[in-house]
């Protein structure tokens, strides 16, 4: 429980992640599937949300490369009007940085990046013209892609989540600071180990890679991904979500967020918002780390692209694949893959992949499991911190004892 909840929380410690038009009347009603055993998923579900009364819970489930689950409990909207379906679209918070991940390796396979190229060899425009920590020309794309950079930045209130007025005035932007703004920043910020040395999951780390793969291969980041990921996968709903309730996409749930004093608004850092997941998170500058829109099922579909699992079409070689599943962070410290937090069994063989994400209004989690399994799960709130524990644990669990599977695959019903 502790090593989920430490990365679900790496957002911020407090907790207290342009496509196509929403599929509106059209989309299809939550999916109840027949079967001995699924069952066992409903009843964890409808636990969860007995517990902890979430406004509502997608769920996904993939096996042998078939949508085999596809259902959703509960609200869209907080007034409870709006039955949630397993289309709509989520904020999907730090699950964000596996999807550029996929982006980075697929530029390595375009021979559009060297994973081994220094960061700020690509990004000499964004160093400042002096003072910069002389580390820095250590670090590589690879260190970004394994959270071995350098930087250790992620706690309340050192993140640059909570810091959006000091960092527009440090380098002269405006509110709130765009990714450009925060790379700037961060190039003028020391250290705290060598590049290479020591793991620390950071949020700026992976938008500094957008920023690398928008100078690599010439595209807009979000475009990047479209054209390279998401497309070859199947999915063509996802996209960059916004920060404030006007900038809610077509069939984006509405998301319940919780007061706290620490939520400042990112328009002008000084204020306190009303509610910390409308004007209390800079997705616009977190893009690559934090800012993507998923509805359940295309996030697992997009996992299963990936899988190394022949029975869905795959977006990358054999090769990329085990470069993305084989631990890049140094002996003793969290098994990290590209962007995966990897689970080995008693040898040390990697067999289970998974990354949560959370932030002020949603919780989400996604995970390939040692069978194969792909499960995810998203909810519309964020609330006490053991509610991430059961909503993820709880599923991993009802899957884990599910042995009669349906013979469907749902995937046609979510073009």
């Amino acid at each position: 429980m502790t090593y989920r909840m430490n990365h679900f929380l790496a957002l911020g410690v407090i907790l207290l992640a342009s496509a196509c038009g929403g599929s509106g009347g059209g989309a299809p009603p939550p999916i109840v599937v027949d079967g001995a055993g699924i069952e066992r998923i409903d009843s964890a579900m409808n636990g969860v949300m007995n517990r902890h009364a979430p406004p509502g819970i997608a769920v996904a489930v993939v096996r042998n490369g078939k949508l085999a689950v596809a259902k959703s409990y509960g609200s869209a909207d907080l007034d409870g009007m709006e039955p949630l379906r397993p289309d709509h679209l989520f904020r999907i918070a730090s699950i964000s940085k596996p999807v550029t991940g996929m982006a980075a390796i697929r530029a390595i396979e375009e021979g559009l990046l060297d994973p081994d190229a220094a960061v700020f060899d690509i990004l000499q425009s964004y160093l400042p013209q002096s003072g910069a920590d002389p580390r820095l020309p250590l670090m590589t794309v690879k260190h970004l892609m394994h959270h071995t950079g350098g930087w250790n930045i992620v706690d309340y209130p050192n993140d640059p989540l909570f810091r959006s007025r000091e960092i527009a005035e440090a380098v002269g932007s405006t509110m709130p600071p765009d990714p450009n703004a925060l790379t700037r920043w961060v190039a003028m910020q020391p250290l705290d180990f060598d590049p290479g040395s020591s793991f620390a999951y950071t949020n700026i780390g992976y938008v500094v890679l957008g920023r690398v793969l928008e100078q690599s291969t010439g595209f807009a980041y979000e475009d990047f991904v479209r054209r390279f990921v998401l497309e070859p996968a199947g999915v063509t709903r996802a996209q960059l979500g916004g920060i404030t309730r006007a900038k809610r996409r077509p069939d984006e749930v509405e998301y319940e967020s919780f007061q706290n004093s620490i939520w400042t608004s990112v328009f002008d850092g000084d204020s306190v918002v009303p509610e910390p997941a409308y004007g209390g998170i800079n997705l616009v500058g977190l893009d690559a780390s934090s800012a993507w829109l998923f509805s359940v099922v295309d996030l697992v579909r997009l996992a299963a692209a990936v899988d190394g699992d022949a029975g869905y079409p795959e977006i990358i070689s054999t090769q990329s694949f085990e470069f993305m599943t084989a631990i890049g962070t140094p002996a003793g410290t969290t098994p990290l893959g590209v962007a995966w937090f990897l689970g080995t069994n008693g040898t040390g063989d990697v067999v289970k992949w998974d990354h949560g994400g959370g932030m002020p209004g949603t919780t989400a989690y996604l995970a390939r499991l040692p069978d194969g399994v792909i499960i995810a799960a998203i909810s519309n709130t964020a609330l006490e911190q053991d509610f991430f524990g059961d909503l993820a644990v709880g599923l991993t669990d009802a899957v884990e004892g599910i042995v009669d599977w349906p013979d469907t695959d749902l995937f046609p019903q979510f073009p």
